[in-house]
């Protein structure tokens, strides 16, 4: 052994270097402790960051991980596997955790990178990689700034996250904000964006990737969300979407974004009276069902001739019509912040928003149920009973709350409310009952509008009385329901009376973000009509995509029913509710489907 062998062994008794490893696919890289291996705690686990995240082919991430405990030798191995792919053509990773993706890529890949511990290889942790095809056909088709919402699961943590986000047309996310709420974690407000990005394909659905920048990648929130947009500008740009979380990880859930008016982004834009209507996701532990709804008058930063409606946070009556005041501020991106002091709650109730317009803006409740919706400007301030005359048709979703019941069951209503202008009620609907489809059902009872013309009123059946808040003549927010709480919206119909050629054209599908559950099936994608009966296009599923073909019919009254074959998995049924020729909100139909959801199309 040579004197400069000889010198750098004892260097390394002594504890003076630390050799590098180098092993593995790629290779992976760690650093030993000073003291023998002997002496150094056992590894007892390993954590990997980020823990899911999708890349363009050709894309490059840097993983890191860390060996638990913090004593314990830090060396790693890195390595991928994928499916549908063997060796070098699912990526390469290098010795610090930074993976390659391949640089051509015939079929979306789902690839592992895996992070083994050296001392102990039994202890090891793995994160999911999508390398997405992707089509750009559109990317033009989504241009401008959008206020998003989502509601929806972490794991099985509900999550809530509102914001905005800049598109430039070509296919880059070059701003953006977003606030997360995350039900028994933490509010992060205000996280920047970095690193997103989307794609439209020819059929106006596509994919976003949107990464919050706070010490991005360990420490921010990363959303794979498959889109669809639902209605274009004179000029072809979107004016909305849909969402989905679909990234095939424990994320999950569904929202939707708007094109907005920075004219409207101040204080003294928000203006009159509002109506407005939220909702959290839910769990089978039963603390997290939470609804509200109510109006206020909005005047130079201040609320005032506050009403709300309250579905509490564990189980229990709602309560009913409480007053409240409060205050709210909108900088010059567009987001806000509000603040109600509400008479039989815990104030301050803190509130986050987004603005859309000056008639509309999106919410979140930072105070802990992340209760997501909408303020919609109202129409009047003298409305009466005689606003609700004629047909509207409604969508409502609610689950079952008590403790040990489970959320994973949902109780879902679709159908039209019949309004006589004179306090009569009528209403028609299907239902899915925790997986028991119960269609046509039939009921009738009352209806009032208070007196003082604000637009708070009150449904009364068998069921008992379902407070609700009116926007405009026959559209509002309703919290209804017989064996459970259902939070739903209803709006006017027009265009009956209807037939198959009612229907026809290319439609968004997506699912509403009324009191999701951790199992809801979730739905983005496009649907074309024929009007002659016949149904085709695709759909993304938190499973993933898939293209499909069916019949409908519908009657006069605008009920749709419809049967759905898709190229793989179990055929369908839906019914779904006219609301005008260009919209209609619906549900499953099918027994045994306990996941049901109030699905919307629209063009």
């Amino acid at each position: 052994m040579n004197s400069r062998a000889v010198l750098m062994r004892m260097l390394i008794i002594l504890g003076t270097v630390s050799p590098v490893f180098l092993a593995g696919c790629g290779g992976s890289t760690g650093t030993v402790s000073n003291q023998p291996p002997s002496l150094l705690p056992p590894a007892t686990a390993v954590t990997v960051s980020p823990a899911s995240v999708t890349v363009q082919p050709g894309g490059v991430l840097q993983f890191t991980a860390t060996v638990t405990p913090s004593g314990a030798n830090q060396a790693l191995t890195w390595s991928v596997s994928g499916t549908g792919c063997t060796g070098e053509s699912c990526g390469m990773i290098g010795a610090s955790g930074r993976y390659s993706a391949p640089a051509t890529v015939a079929n979306s890949l789902t690839i592992t990178v895996t992070a083994t511990s050296v001392a102990d290889p039994s202890k090891f942790a793995a994160a999911m990689v999508t390398v997405m095809v992707e089509n750009s056909a559109n990317n033009a088709n989504l241009s401008g700034q959008y206020a998003f919402l989502f509601s929806g699961f972490n794991s099985d943590r509900p999550m809530s996250v509102v914001g905005s986000f800049t598109a430039d047309g070509n296919g880059n996310l070059i701003a953006g904000n977003a606030d997360v709420a995350i039900v028994g974690g933490t509010t992060r407000t205000n996280q920047g964006l970095t690193q997103s990005s989307y794609s439209v394909g020819s059929d106006n659905s596509g994919t976003m990737r949107l990464n919050t920048a706070v010490n991005y990648p360990t420490g921010s929130f990363s959303f794979t969300f498959s889109f669809v947009l639902d209605s274009f500008s004179s000029l072809g740009v979107a004016v909305g979407g849909r969402l989905i979380e679909s990234d095939r990880t424990g994320q999950k859930g569904t929202g939707f974004f708007a094109k907005q008016d920075p004219a409207a982004f101040s204080s003294a834009a928000i203006n009159g009276g509002y109506a407005f209507g939220l909702s959290a996701a839910g769990t089978g532990l039963g603390s997290n069902l939470t609804a509200v709804l109510g109006r206020f008058t909005a005047s130079n930063g201040s609320f005032s001739a506050g009403q709300v409606d309250l579905l509490p946070s564990t189980p229990g009556p709602p309560r009913a019509d409480q007053p409240f005041a409060g205050t709210y501020s909108v900088d010059g991106t567009g987001r806000g912040e509000a603040v109600l002091n509400i008479s039989s709650g815990a104030n301050p109730s803190n509130f986050v928003l987004y603005v859309v317009s000056s008639g509309e803006s999106i919410w979140m409740d930072t105070g802990g149920s992340g209760a997501t919706g909408m303020a919609l400007q109202q129409s009047s301030a003298s409305f009466t009973t005689n606003s609700l005359k004629g047909i509207s048709v409604f969508g409502a979703a609610g689950g079952d709350f008590a403790p040990g019941n489970g959320y994973e069951q949902n109780d879902v209503n679709v159908g039209e409310f019949q309004f006589d202008g004179m306090g009569n009620l009528a209403v028609t609907s299907d239902e899915n009952y925790f997986g028991i489809p119960m269609p046509g059902e039939t009921i009738s009872g009352t209806y009032s509008v208070d007196a003082n013309g604000l637009g708070r009123g009150e449904m009364n059946d068998a069921c008992g009385s379902s407070p609700f808040y009116l926007v405009s003549p026959g559209k509002g927010f309703i919290l209804t329901g017989c064996d459970v709480f259902q939070f739903g919206i209803f709006e006017e119909q027009t265009g009956a009376p209807f037939s198959n050629a009612s229907f026809s054209g290319n439609y968004a599908l997506g699912t509403l973000p009324l009191f999701p559950g951790l199992d809801t099936s979730f739905v983005a994608g496009v649907l074309t009509a024929d009007g002659a009966g016949n149904l085709s296009r695709r759909s993304a599923t938190a499973a993933g995509s898939q293209t499909f073909t069916g019949t409908y019919l519908v009657d006069a009254s605008g009920r749709v029913t419809l049967a759905i074959t898709p190229t793989s998995g179990t055929p369908s049924n839906m019914v779904f509710y006219l609301i005008s020729p260009s919209k209609a909100v619906g549900t499953q139909m099918d027994l045994g489907m306990r996941n049901a959801a109030v699905n919307v199309v629209e063009k």
